[in-house]
């Protein structure tokens, strides 16, 4: 049981080690399980992406920013200052 959120946490937490500063994904605007998951782990929608998938299904772009490493540069965005949506952007939720 919750193996696909242990995976995510895993993949975050390695993509981390290795220095990156931020996840970018897409997710199927109809997929409310993965966007869930997501969601729940810190991603914010950024963009809604029309007819994203060959079958022409809308996606969501979502970002986790990660919390930049002590000692790091002040000034960079907090973890809590994650990416938004432009304003009037589609995020599905109603």
């Amino acid at each position: 049981k919750r193996i696909g959120s242990s995976l995510v946490k895993l993949s975050l937490d390695a993509m981390q080690r290795m220095g990156a500063h931020e996840c970018v994904l897409e997710a199927e605007v109809s997929n409310k399980a993965a966007l869930g998951l997501y969601e729940s782990l810190g991603f914010v929608r950024q963009k809604r992406l029309h007819k994203y998938y060959l079958s022409g299904v809308d996606a969501f772009r979502l970002k986790l920013r990660f919390p930049m490493p002590v000692g790091e540069e002040q000034g960079q965005q907090d973890h809590q200052e994650q990416y938004q949506l432009s304003p009037g952007e589609d995020t599905g939720k109603d």
